[in-house]
């Protein structure tokens, strides 16, 4: 049995737990991977919470699962001669739970870390980033995590379109001023700037979480934000708080000028029902550009079809049409 932190690649936002050799997924599509010459290769996994699991083999999905507080080994047939890339991944959001992953064996051949992905995104957003309730067969199911599908939401298309690895920190219901209202009044709890810095490890952790590392990664070329949807659904009932969602939004835009002095933000708008924010989302960003060259709208409105997933949140196809949009930005700014 080989080490998993030597055997793998891992990708941004893995924490490693040295005492049980673990490596700890929280965030919406956090992966581990590697490229295997064995026939079957065995991983042990440990849900905390509920987590939506797929194991793609070429990239084509081979395995998927929801695992609910339990322990779970696999197995992963190998069929072929050639050296396979394997990928474990977490297909739902950090607000339901968290994966480990140990105990890496590789019978009939040996297993390697995957080359690191020559570029670097970083997205920050709500249910629409997380991909939710895509698989669903109506819009009008409810959400479950066995729909949640991050690998086709807008966010992880656009990496591959790109070539990058994609840093993803997203919830669902949340906002900047303030998160859904589910009971027609501001929801201060469900706010993307409260857990930012926990990095997905903010409803659930493993135990021993204090002798956790966080394993480096390389920063972002590109930041973009997708938030206001949840806030809009506030301000339609309070439209007078505008100027006040306004001033959150410049706030956050602000903070992570900070944390990114080099990157280039994008702030995302149109995909849903974002109506009453939009304008106070442009506002926020015609003031910011004014000492920021290095930010830019992507309005995906044009793109908007009529699929739907739970809920009436947005279909793959719009997602997919939305990454296409967005990936054509990036490429008018960055060298990709």
């Amino acid at each position: 049995m080989k080490s998993i932190r030597s055997a793998v690649t891992c990708s941004p936002g893995t924490r490693y737990a040295p005492e049980t050799a673990t490596l700890w997924l929280a965030l919406i599509n956090a992966t581990v991977s590697c490229t295997t010459t064995a026939t079957t290769v065995t991983v042990s996994l440990q849900a905390i919470g509920s987590v939506r699991v797929a194991v793609f083999l070429q990239e084509k999905m081979v395995m998927d699962f929801v695992c609910t507080d339990e322990t779970k080994t696999i197995s992963i047939p190998c069929p072929s001669e050639s050296a396979q890339q394997i990928q474990i991944c977490k297909l739902s959001e950090p607000h339901y739970g968290i994966l480990g992953v140990s105990a890496l064996t590789c019978d009939g051949g040996t297993c390697s870390p995957l080359p690191p992905a020559p570029h670097h995104l970083a997205f920050i957003g709500d249910s629409i980033t997380c991909g939710y309730g895509i698989d669903a067969a109506s819009p009008e199911d409810a959400f479950s995590i066995a729909t949640e599908h991050a690998a086709k939401s807008y966010a992880v298309q656009t990496a591959k379109l790109l070539h990058a690895d994609a840093h993803i920190l997203s919830y669902s219901g949340f906002g900047v001023y303030s998160g859904f209202p589910e009971k027609s009044c501001k929801n201060e709890t469900d706010l993307l700037p409260l857990v930012y810095e926990a990095a997905g490890f903010y409803h659930y952790q493993p135990e021993n979480w204090e002798t956790t590392t966080l394993l480096p990664f390389a920063p972002p070329e590109a930041v973009i934000l997708y938030l206001g949807t949840n806030d809009s659904a506030y301000l339609h009932l309070f439209p007078e708080e505008g100027a006040a969602f306004q001033a959150a939004y410049a706030a956050f835009l602000q903070k992570l000028r900070s944390q990114f002095p080099m990157a280039f933000l994008v702030c995302m708008i149109g995909m849903s029902s974002d109506l009453d924010a939009a304008p106070f989302i442009r506002n926020a960003i015609a003031a910011a550009q004014q000492q920021d060259s290095r930010l830019a709208l992507c309005d995906v409105r044009s793109i908007v079809g009529t699929d739907f997933g739970a809920n009436h949140h947005p279909g793959a196809v719009t997602q997919r049409n939305a990454a296409k949009l967005l990936a054509d930005l990036l490429r008018k700014h960055l060298p990709f």
